[in-house]
């Protein structure tokens, strides 16, 4: 999904109609995998207006979203002659949706909790009994009739999921979880709040997940410390994490895995910073010299 995207988005920035048209159609096979090519096509098309002509901005982007849709409706047309369902990309989106909207949600992990746990709109009784249309559709019914009567406590969440989202990155060293039979226990804690007493008893992991986290947020700030730097020419960066921040956090409960599509730009971003210091570091060695 990640690949698929990067190689649209460096498609569409040839500048060619050939391959404006090739980087739609690889957005909508992206999009069966995880359903993010909307926000990659929206940032496209605000950096085209940015930085192009208007009339270059309307031909790349009709080009690039009839290509999408084209894709799309002979994905969709192959998936509903073989099961009678219209499916053009991955769907988990009430799934999500799910784990966090009832009264009583909160934004910060479940931790240990069972998937399905009851009392919550994930839960179904007899779920074997349907399938994962179904399931999909009573997820949707459920939501829908919550947020309709709390949108404001919805919203109110947004700056806890923003901060859940990017307070860490490490999801994918529960791969080396001695233990991974059960879903609700794959998961590394550090104790950062009494670090200083707990430190040497931490396992092997627990340190690694450390020493990452501290990785993590230099590239962060790297990355934050790029903002001033920005220009016309390479803002795609800051767009694509700012409209893929902004899509996620308001439309599905803001876990730190959503955001491994933005993480190529957060390291461009970061790089970016680096460049810079460098490069003030030469000019003024070299005007010393």
């Amino acid at each position: 999904m990640l690949f698929l995207s990067l190689l649209a988005i460096r498609l569409f920035l040839c500048n060619r109609i050939s391959t404006t048209l090739l980087c739609g159609a690889i957005f909508a096979v992206a999009n069966w995998f995880r359903p993010i090519a909307i926000i990659f096509i929206c940032a496209l098309i605000l950096y085209s207006l940015i930085n192009k002509k208007k009339k270059d901005v309307l031909r790349h982007s009709v080009a690039m979203i009839g290509a999408y849709v084209a894709v799309i409706l002979l994905i969709g047309s192959a998936c509903y002659l073989r099961t009678g369902h219209f499916v053009y990309q991955n769907e988990s989106f009430w799934y999500n949706m799910a784990d966090d909207a009832y009264d009583g949600a909160t934004t910060d992990p479940h931790y240990g909790e069972p998937l399905f746990k009851k009392g919550t709109p994930r839960y179904v009784e007899n779920m074997q009994q349907y399938d994962c249309f179904e399931l999909n559709e009573i997820w949707k019914q459920r939501c829908m009739t919550w947020l309709k009567s709390h949108p404001l406590t919805y919203l109110s969440k947004v700056p806890d999921r923003l901060f859940y989202m990017y307070r860490n990155d490490i999801d994918n060293l529960i791969a080396f979880l001695p233990d991974k039979t059960n879903a609700e226990n794959n998961y590394i804690l550090i104790p950062l709040r009494h670090l200083a007493s707990e430190f040497t008893q931490m396992t092997a992991i627990q340190h690694f997940a450390l020493f990452q986290t501290i990785v993590y947020w230099l590239i962060l700030l790297l990355a934050l410390a790029a903002i001033p730097f920005t220009r016309r020419r390479n803002s795609l960066s800051l767009i694509c994490v700012a409209l893929g921040t902004l899509a996620i956090v308001l439309s599905v409960q803001g876990e730190t895995r959503f955001k491994a599509p933005l993480m190529p730009f957060i390291f461009i971003m970061a790089a970016t910073t680096i460049v810079q210091i460098f490069t003030r570091y030469a000019k003024r060695k070299s005007r010393l010299d």
